[in-house]
């Protein structure tokens, strides 16, 4: 760790040294101390001493320092005293260099002239002093030069290390949308699948199964004082890739990245991956770049074991109220994790179990408000895809759908599930416990469900890369899909299995059928094709669109072009804006190419297809149907209709969701706190973006999203008395109770009905929540 230099107050480079002043010498201090004549020794020491040791040693008295004996030869010649050098400004000669490599210190020209004084780094930065205004146009002018979106992350990735002000307000910018796929989905995934290529530097803490009994000692090296929140993979479950061992450090590098542009302060973030092994073969054996361990996965107690010690070695160092994130773990391990730490009172939440689950829920009260669309109570749901995201999705349903009013076996019967098996029923014995509550009888009202369709396989998920494999499985998956909407008669069909092109133009038509028997001619089917990245995608939006006739409500995990209609039902692909050409000095006039998707992020740099006839595997190109596209100002300026599809990531939850945590001091994470969020999430969807069927907020709105999820879950959390004292709590509590005071004042005195939101919390929780989020700019 850098120390502080007790005789110029800057960074010195060496450590643990508090007892004693910078041992650091200049080369002139040093060589005239050497070559100071041995007569006169009193003085020559007092020079070593004050001129090398410090201001403490300089003061101890001189005859305390016993003098050597008398040399026993004759003395030599006195050699000649070399021209004095300038007195040093002051600063360790390694203070400069180490401040130069600190992404906190170093803003480039940006740095001011007090901090270069400061810190030393005099003629270690270019002389122009400019606003970082200009830094960040640099750094936009750098993204048009590069060629892919590949290329854009290692740039921005290497900016985050290099000048961590200039990124985090670039990423907290007007240039969010843009930049947002290229950081984290879908862009992210292809980083992981290059980890082993892309040297970085340490930004993450890497956690073993080696060092059990030992993990106190790896957190105590993060260099971070004030972790409020830490986001933890173990690489088994990477997006819709597999098993990526420790290359899946990208996944919390990234998610910690989405939390500091909603606001969250970027030193109360700790990235970890726990390196238990791999099963991927190719990475594990054949894979000499692979960074982890070359052993197969630690399984069962050892395994709960090291992540449990890993847990309280953060609570040990940051407190109890420490939220821990999951990220990306296998179902096998992540449902019983949630359990164990729930039940020893950690707050903590699974990102793929519960965030999906808002954010989808979310996306279903926004498409509610669309004419056409069934009354929640009236809906009928069929998942592809029976993981801990279906899972985490059917189970906040049932609790929606009984906060409605729905009986639980009534809201239960409503959602069906098909897994790689087949359909979910009681006639299947191999159901996890977790499927097995949503399992259906072999029988549905309307008529006997045909066994064979529990029975059925759906395929496993397709390979890495798309190819024939993919395709296959996407053909295997559309065939069963078919014949289970014709049964099950869903009115949403919601996809998580990661097999692209699954919903094919059969299975959009049949859904349609579906809604359409279900609600009467006009009726509207809700499709969520939610998996990522893009070639994983089960459907693309243009695709949709067309094959429901324009009657489908849609949804993606991943981002998708929008679309212009004319009059008569033409319709042209919105491209992708122009994120980097025009802004800032010397910046290229060349478009980000290769990008797509609202955000200029959509089509991954693999460049993979995804599969079977479906253009979900390419988000940048041309319409599927006419292979026309437009930009947006263009289309609005020619009247067309514009429709702009809804990106259901999970970035709408989790940073609101752990903000209202850290605000109250949270200590469980329920059910109550996912559905406000919900709730507030689809309160934010304006009148205008209903208009071009958007059901989510435009992902430029990140930080308002997450200011209103975090008021929302600490008002839940505050009215189910689930807070605790820490130091953010401490000062949003207090204002809390008095707003729910005045509120009940108020009730008591007749003045007015008691509020809906419980006392008036909301906004006393909104303003708490404001006070805590970080602002880059």
């Amino acid at each position: 760790m850098l120390q502080r230099c007790p005789r110029t107050a800057g960074i010195c480079g060496r450590e643990g040294r508090r007892d004693r002043a910078c041992v650091l010498r200049t080369s002139a201090s040093a060589r005239e101390a050497e070559e100071a004549p041995l007569e006169a020794n009193g003085r020559r020491r007092r020079r070593l001493l004050t001129g090398t040791l410090g201001a403490g040693l300089a003061t101890l008295p001189l005859q305390s320092v016993a003098p050597p004996p008398p040399a026993a030869a004759a003395p030599q010649p006195p050699k000649p005293t070399p021209p004095k050098a300038p007195a040093a400004t002051g600063s360790c000669s390694a203070k400069g260099a180490a401040a130069a490599r600190d992404p906190a210190i170093n803003r480039g020209c940006a740095t001011t002239a007090a901090a270069r004084q400061q810190y030393g780094l005099q003629g270690l930065l270019p002389p122009r002093e400019v606003p970082l205004s200009t830094e960040l146009a640099r750094a936009r002018a750098a993204l048009s030069q590069c060629a892919s979106d590949f290329e854009r992350h290692r740039l921005l990735m290497a900016l985050k290390e290099s000048n961590a002000a200039a990124f985090y307000a670039l990423m907290q910018g007007p240039d969010l949308e843009a930049l947002l796929p290229i950081v984290y989905t879908p862009t992210i995934g292809d980083a992981c699948l290059r980890f082993g290529t892309l040297i970085p530097r340490p930004s993450c803490l890497y956690i073993s199964a080696s060092m059990a009994g030992s993990v106190a000692d790896a957190v105590a090296a993060w260099p971070q004082q004030n972790v409020r929140l830490a986001v933890i993979t173990d690489g088994e479950r990477i997006l819709g890739l597999g098993d990526l061992g420790c290359h899946g450090a990208g996944i919390p590098i990234g998610k910690c990245i989405v939390y500091a542009a909603a606001g969250v302060p970027p030193d109360w973030l700790l990235p970890i991956v726990v390196d238990v092994g791999t099963e991927n073969d190719e990475l594990r054996e054949r894979d000499p770049l692979y960074i982890g361990l070359s052993q197969r996965r630690l399984r069962g107690d050892a395994y709960y074991s090291l992540m449990e010690e890993l847990v309280q070695s953060l609570q040990k160092r940051y407190g109890p109220s420490t939220i821990i994130h999951w990220e990306d773990l296998a179902p096998a391990q992540a449902f019983p994790m949630l359990q164990r730490l729930r039940a020893a009172g950690t707050p903590t939440f699974n990102d793929d179990i519960e965030c999906t689950a808002g954010v989808a829920v979310a996306a279903l009260l926004g498409a509610l408000r669309l004419e056409g669309v069934a009354p929640l109570a009236q809906q009928r749901f069929l998942f592809f895809g029976a993981g801990q995201a279906s899972l985490g999705i059917a189970r906040l349903l049932v609790r929606l759908l009984q906060q409605s009013g729905v009986p639980e076996f009534k809201a239960r019967a409503a959602i069906w599930l098909i897994d790689r098996r087949g359909l979910v029923t009681t006639a299947r014995k191999d159901l996890t416990p977790e499927k097995a509550q949503f399992a259906q009888a072999s029988g549905d009202p309307k008529g006997r469900l045909p066994l064979d369709l529990a029975r059925s396989s759906a395929g496993s998920p397709a390979p890495v890369g798309g190819g024939a494999g993919a395709a296959a499985a996407a053909a295997a998956a559309a065939a069963l899909l078919k014949k289970v909407i014709d049964a099950v008669q869903p009115t949403t069909l919601i996809g998580a299995a990661s097999v692209g092109g699954a919903f094919d133009q059969g299975v959009i038509e049949a859904l349609t059928r579906s809604a359409v028997k279900a609600g009467g001619a006009g009726a509207r089917p809700v499709c969520f094709p939610l998996s990522n990245p893009t070639e994983r995608a089960e459907a693309s939006f243009a695709d949709v669109w067309r094959w429901s006739g324009g009657a489908a409500v849609y949804a993606s995990g991943t981002a998708f072009p929008g679309l212009a209609v004319t009059a008569d039902g033409a319709a042209a692909q919105l491209q992708a804006p122009e994120a980097w050409g025009a802004a800032g000095a010397g910046a290229g006039a060349g478009a980000a190419s290769g990008s797509g998707g609202r955000g200029g992020g959509g089509k991954s740099s693999s460049g993979s297809s995804g599969s079977s006839g479906s253009s979900s595997g390419s988000s940048s190109g041309s319409d599927a149907g006419s292979g026309a596209s437009i930009r947006l100002e263009a289309a609005r300026a020619k009247g067309l209709r514009v429709l702009r599809p809804a990106q259901g990531n999970n970035s709408h939850v989790f940073p609101g969701l752990a903000l209202g945590c850290i605000a109250t001091g949270a200590t469980f994470v329920n059910d109550e706190m996912l559905i406000a969020a919900a709730q507030a999430i689809a309160g934010l969807v304006t009148e205008k973006e209903l208009s071009e069927e958007c059901v989510l907020p435009g992902v430029s709105r990140l930080r308002d999203t997450a200011t209103a999820v975090a008021a929302a879950v600490a008002a839940v959390a505050f009215k189910d008395d689930l807070g605790s004292v820490t130091v953010d709590s401490a000062r949003c509590l207090p204002s809390l109770r008095a707003a729910e005071a005045a509120a009940a004042a108020t009730t008591a005195a007749g003045r007015g009905a008691r509020s809906v939101d419980d006392g008036g919390t909301s906004a006393a929780a909104l303003e708490c929540v404001r006070r805590l989020q970080y602002s880059a700019a």
